[in-house]
């Protein structure tokens, strides 16, 4: 399984839901819910799927990156070509509706760094 991280920021959205309802809608994402974890700030998140893949939206906590408060992610089949499907698709259709958006290489690492798009 591969996972492709963004984070975003959008002035139109007031809060998590909101900004979670707006990607939803911009990106035809079905199956959507809040889901409830102690692993996520605030404890909540959401999911649903995006081309058949599981696309989740929660606040970032990564250091260094304050100006993207949201964290999108997608899960996707290792070897499979849904990868740059995927990341073109956010990358075309997210600034369409106002969001700021940078792809996350190597989320997590040390080596972490952002690709604005």
């Amino acid at each position: 399984m591969q996972i492709i991280n963004f984070l975003c920021a959008d002035e139109q959205s007031k809060d998590l839901s909101d900004f979670a309802r707006r990607v939803f809608r911009a990106l035809n994402v079905t199956d959507g819910m809040e889901r409830f974890s102690s692993n996520y700030v605030e404890e909540r998140y959401f999911v649903g799927k995006v081309d058949g893949k599981r696309l989740m939206i929660a606040w970032s906590d990564k250091a260094g990156f304050d100006d993207l408060p949201y964290w999108i992610s997608v899960e996707i089949e290792a070897g499979s070509d849904m990868f740059a499907h995927i990341d073109m698709l956010i990358k075309k259709t997210l600034p369409t509706v106002g969001m700021r958006i940078a792809k996350i290489e190597n989320f997590s690492k040390k080596n972490m760094f952002r690709v604005d798009y």
